[in-house]
């Protein structure tokens, strides 16, 4: 008697089995990334803990190093300060920021009395592929225990403005060209614990120019022994200004550039010289921002030729050099700047000499002022930035 085949007999089919293999796929892949995803954050919680008692650590030996005399011994002199701390085979990054206050600076800035000061102290740290977590944070005060002034000693103050009279943090005050400290968002730096008599200063920063265009500032402090001496400086970020047009000027022309204002002393100051360029623009940096901006002189002509460009801190401000299209039956147009009552040059006066083409217009870029243009002919113009004008000669 033969026997009917049953479901059960034949087995699973393909698609059975790649059904099943899909299935264990997927719950493989979750099974793997939740065991991958807490793995992390024990590895993460458990470096997190280990930076947190990195941190804590070094709030510790700050406050080890405040007492008794350690304010004059270690933390005379603050700023930043970056170290590598390994535990357990990682590694963690450490920055640790002090910097001396007074109780006056967040209204004022300086004049409060050196007994009144105190160091705030920043700490933070950080490890490798820490991806998006947070670095761990400490902050701690330092106040000098009693005792630990000397009235034979003295402090400098110094603060820091810009063109609005706003506090420049983030600048870098050097004292006697080692003592190094940071200014705080008041603009303000402590440096305390001075012998009496003159100390050096200067202050810089990354952009940071005085009135004059010096990437740096300094001055001569003189300490009195129980007094904060108080020193104001001035310096702000870097502006600029851009000649537009300057690929057309003649190519005999190399004449000094000069920018002026009243609020430097003197009131100009050399920008280099202006020439022909291959691009379409010079950039003239390093410039302070003063709200009412620069005028550029020339040339040896005493009258700014160039309008006063608007600088705000970080910005570019745009003049554009006034363009002359020249048309003549000579070979050489000649342009007389700042021209003299003579026939020849007269002092201050810039010639320049343009060869064109006979009666093929030329066009070429010069700056504002009073010029003489002679070629067949001869005819005072007076340029204006901006300008674009034709002349017949």
């Amino acid at each position: 008697m033969k026997l009917a085949a049953t479901r059960s007999d034949d087995g699973f089919s393909l698609v059975e089995v790649l059904w099943a293999m899909v299935i264990f796929g997927v719950v493989s892949t979750a099974v793997i990334s939740t065991v991958l995803v807490t793995q992390t954050r024990t590895l993460d919680n458990t470096r997190r803990s280990q930076a947190s008692s990195v941190a804590s650590t070094t709030v510790d030996t700050l406050r080890a190093q405040a007492a008794g005399n350690g304010f004059r011994d270690t933390l005379r002199t603050t700023g930043r300060t970056t170290k590598d701390v390994t535990v357990n085979g990682s590694v963690y990054h450490v920055v640790t920021d002090t910097v001396w206050q007074t109780r006056s600076q967040a209204a004022s800035g300086c004049g409060a009395a050196v007994d009144r000061s105190y160091v705030q102290a920043h700490v933070q740290v950080t490890w490798d592929r820490m991806g998006s977590t947070q670095p761990v944070r400490a902050d701690t005060i330092l106040t000098p225990l009693a005792g630990t002034y000397d009235d034979t000693l003295g402090s400098i103050c110094l603060k820091v403005t810009d063109h609005n009279g706003a506090p420049v943090a983030g600048a870098t005050a050097v004292l006697d060209g080692s003592a190094t400290q940071v200014t705080t968002a008041q603009g303000v730096t402590l440096f305390p614990y001075l012998t009496a008599g003159n100390h050096s200063v200067s202050v810089s920063g990354s952009d940071l120019v005085t009135r004059q265009g010096a990437t740096a500032t300094a001055a001569t402090a003189a300490v009195t022994a129980g007094a904060t001496t108080s020193i104001p400086l001035d310096m702000d970020h870097a502006a600029a200004v851009q000649l537009v047009g300057t690929n057309l000027l003649p190519a005999s022309v190399n004449v000094a550039l000069t920018a002026s204002n009243s609020g430097m002393s003197p009131t100009w100051r050399a920008m280099g010289t202006l020439t022909r360029t291959p691009g379409d623009s010079t950039l003239l940096t390093g410039l302070y921002p003063f709200a009412n901006g620069y005028a550029l002189s020339v040339g040896a002509c005493t009258t700014p030729s160039v309008p006063a460009a608007q600088t705000p801190a970080g910005a570019i401000g745009s003049v554009a050099l006034p363009k002359v299209t020249l048309t003549t039956t000579a070979s050489v147009v000649t342009a007389t700047y700042c021209p003299g009552p003579g026939p020849g040059p007269g002092p201050g006066q810039t010639v320049v000499s343009i060869p064109v083409t006979p009666n093929v217009p030329t066009t070429v870029a010069l700056w504002p002022g009073s010029w003489t243009l002679a070629g067949a002919t001869s005819k005072p113009v007076t340029l204006a930035a901006g300008d674009t004008t034709s002349v017949q000669l």
